[in-house]
């Protein structure tokens, strides 16, 4: 555990000049005073809550302030299953866009552009400064997040492309896995012994359902896919795993940050997100001498349809993630593949088969089991 304090009723340094400021001491940054101890930082602006989310501990030697971000079950499971809807629903809208001629560089601006609005607006209404409000020590931690969610929403965007979206959602969610090891190394988090055999199960119920898809040549049933040959599918597949891994990633960076309000993160990530695609956008215009901004009014209309799933999505998962440890999280998040196969049933005229059936049935349960058992702990 962090050893944080805090010291109440001290006089502000030059950055806060507050009467009667609260302050924190903690092991975890590497902030330095001149006699290199650690120094005291300002903490109800500094990580980003609201003052009546800590709680107050008579020391008796002194009056401390000690920062105990309580784990929710509920907001984890009500987050990251907020976040697998939006996310269908913007995978959907994606794979009507790109055939349609909409740039992976114009809509990656376009869905951070909006993202910030929102985040700003709610900033401002908040009254949180996003800057002075953010740890130095966790300024890397947000740049690798920034960069790890961006490529994979260009990536799965550009998979959408090449592969049925619940094919992607089955090699998509070995991230349960993954995002539980890196969690546990990076952030330390716990891995209950009923969460690994629930992670297998449902690791039992994604290979019952990609051996059901083994050889088969998708772009002859999903029409969204165009002519995509089997090797480009092949490497779609392989493109899915690395995603897999970029989700993991980011899950455990959201963690690491969970002290933090889900507002100054998001503001922070959609700025650096949109800087990023100004660049890229720019590089695209020169080499193709043409501004690809400029679309029809129906794609206007999808956009916008897009943007406003992704907001959800992505502060969903940003949520999700800071309310509780990464093995429940990410196992709740297996109901991707659900939504996926309801989607290309629905939408996309993809019937699926008895082992699929099987497979998702199998996850859907075990995911509402557990849910169900750490609602009722909680």
């Amino acid at each position: 555990m962090l050893n944080q304090k805090a010291l109440l009723d001290n006089k502000s340094n030059n950055d806060y000049e507050q009467e009667e400021s609260i302050y924190y001491l903690t092991e975890e940054h590497d902030f330095k005073s001149q006699n290199n101890g650690p120094v005291l930082t300002y903490v109800s602006d500094m990580m980003g809550r609201d003052d009546d989310s800590f709680i107050r501990i008579l020391d008796t030697s002194t009056q401390v302030l000690t920062n105990l971000s309580q784990d929710s079950h509920f907001k984890g499971f009500f987050y990251m299953n907020l976040f697998c809807m939006s996310q269908t629903g913007l995978n959907i809208i994606q794979k009507w866009l790109i055939p349609q001629g909409v740039t992976l560089s114009a809509f990656t601006l376009y869905r951070n552009a909006t993202n910030f609005t929102v985040i700003a607006t709610l900033v401002y209404l908040s009254g949180r400064r996003p800057f002075t409000d953010f740890p130095r020590s966790l300024r890397g931690t947000m740049v690798l997040r920034s960069i790890f969610g961006t490529i994979g929403f260009i990536g799965m965007a550009y998979n959408l492309t090449l592969l049925p979206m619940a094919v992607i959602m089955i090699i998509y969610q070995t991230n349960p896995f993954w995002n539980s090891l890196l969690s546990y190394w990076v952030n330390g988090d716990p891995v209950q012994k009923v969460e690994i055999v629930a992670m297998i199960i449902c690791f039992i119920g994604v290979v019952i359902i990609a051996t059901s898809k083994l050889g088969q040549d998708f772009s002859l049933t999903d029409t969204s896919l165009g002519d995509t040959t089997v090797a480009m599918q092949v490497g779609g597949g392989i493109l899915a795993f690395g995603l897999a891994w970029q989700f993991a990633i980011v899950g455990t960076l959201n963690r690491k940050m969970k002290d933090l309000h889900f507002t100054v993160i998001m503001y922070n990530h959609t700025l650096l997100g949109m800087f990023i695609a100004v660049i890229w956008l720019t590089i695209s215009a020169l080499v193709s001498q043409e501004i690809p901004l400029l679309y029809s009014a129906h794609q206007y209309w999808l956009i916008g349809a897009a943007c406003v799933c992704d907001v959800i999505s992505v502060n969903s998962l940003t949520i999700a993630y800071q309310a509780d440890k990464a093995a429940f999280v990410s196992l709740v998040g297996q109901l991707n593949i659900v939504y996926a196969f309801t989607a290309d049933y629905f939408i996309f005229d993809q019937v699926p088969s008895s082992l699929e059936i099987k497979g998702a049935a199998m996850i859907v349960c075990v995911t509402l089991f557990i849910g169900i058992l750490k609602l009722r702990k909680s």
